[in-house]
């Protein structure tokens, strides 16, 4: 178990294919996988496949650390290798295919060449020889020339649960859009709205905000449900502040782009239509299949004012492969109760 944060580079592309690689980055630390995302997908204005690769990256969490810090790092929205070097102070280890190795060796190279100039130690790289399962991080690894672990472990087929004596694969996720928008096929839009509680922020929740982030250019504006709204829920002792989830939400985008501002704001009242359905400067907003008619309700309240329409950018769910369920913070909630719950 590594003791910092680690570094994955990762052809935004194919993260679906990666997804023992992210499986594995997320056994060996309990801080933060980096994702430091590369090729065109990642260096381009971002269209629904760029939403639907995020949701890729995001995926692997679900499995096993629903609620581990993974941050998608694209160089569109300035993430280049001088400002992972520089600004992600607690990585310190970059974790890669060992097919990879020439590639991963030169960036390693630039990493450790800005680092000492504030301050930071060497960064080590780790390769596995091949997609290594999650399964066996915790096994001991064999050390590679480069210093690193070497596995020749390969994952194995798509886990499924049986559901009714059948074998059932989890909803592959896909994003849409409802109206038009002026950029298109590119998804920007300058200032965008998304809401939801985001108690133990998870990775659904992350996806919502990482999709915020990403097609974001200048503002993003995110309202937080307040701590009146959930006396109701189940475990309501054991539910975040609104400051704690406030501050987690926030953190997460400004670090997804950091170059788009983010403000956050109460929802105090279910009967009141949020900021966006007044503000005419909004042109978008970001929701969960879920919550498609509540976007269409503020579209209403528009309407009515004569302000545009919002575009309704839509983000799939994410289920965990084990259970078949969409990831929950109640569910998360209530195995902490248990006290089953044993990972970040």
């Amino acid at each position: 178990m590594t003791q910092g944060s680690v570094l994955v580079p990762l052809q935004l592309g194919r993260a679906e294919q990666e997804a023992a690689l992210l499986d594995y980055s997320l056994a060996i630390t309990h801080s933060a996988v980096y994702l430091h995302c590369s090729g065109p997908a990642a260096e381009e204005p971002p269209t629904l496949a760029t939403l639907d690769y995020v949701t890729h990256c995001l995926e692997p969490a679900a499995h096993g650390k629903p609620r581990a810090n993974v941050y998608p790092l694209l160089p569109f929205l300035g993430w280049a290798v001088e400002r992972i070097a520089t600004q992600l102070r607690d990585v310190t280890e970059v974790v890669a295919a060992a097919e990879h190795a020439d590639e991963c060796h030169a960036l390693i190279d630039r990493l450790n060449a800005v680092r000492p100039t504030v301050g930071l130690p060497s960064i080590k790289l780790t390769l596995t020889a091949g997609h290594v399962a999650a399964n066996d991080a915790a096994a001991p690894a064999q050390q590679g020339p480069e210093g690193g672990a070497a596995s020749g472990a390969s994952s194995g087929p798509e886990p499924q649960s049986q559901q009714g004596g059948e074998s059932v694969q989890a909803p592959r996720p896909q994003s849409r859009v409802i109206g038009e928008w002026p950029s298109a096929p590119a998804l920007q839009f300058k200032k965008v709205a998304v809401g939801g509680t985001f108690d133990r922020l998870h990775a659904g929740h992350r996806l919502l905000l990482a999709a915020t982030a990403v097609v974001a250019t200048e503002q993003i504006f995110v309202g937080i449900t307040a701590d009146k709204l959930l006396a109701s829920k189940k475990n309501r002792e054991l539910l975040e502040s609104y400051e704690e989830r406030q501050a987690a939400a926030v953190a997460y985008m400004e670090l997804v782009n950091p170059r788009a501002s983010v403000m956050a704001g109460p929802l105090t009242d279910p009967s009141e239509p949020p900021l966006c359905a007044f503000d005419p400067e909004f042109d978008a907003i970001v929701v969960s299949e879920e919550t498609v008619p509540g976007a269409h309700t503020i579209n209403q309240v528009r309407e009515k004012q004569g302000f545009p329409p919002l575009t309704i950018v839509v983000v799939g769910l994410i289920y965990s492969r084990h259970s078949q369920a969409k990831l929950s913070s109640t569910d998360l909630r209530e195995a902490d109760a248990a006290g089953t719950y044993h990972t970040t």
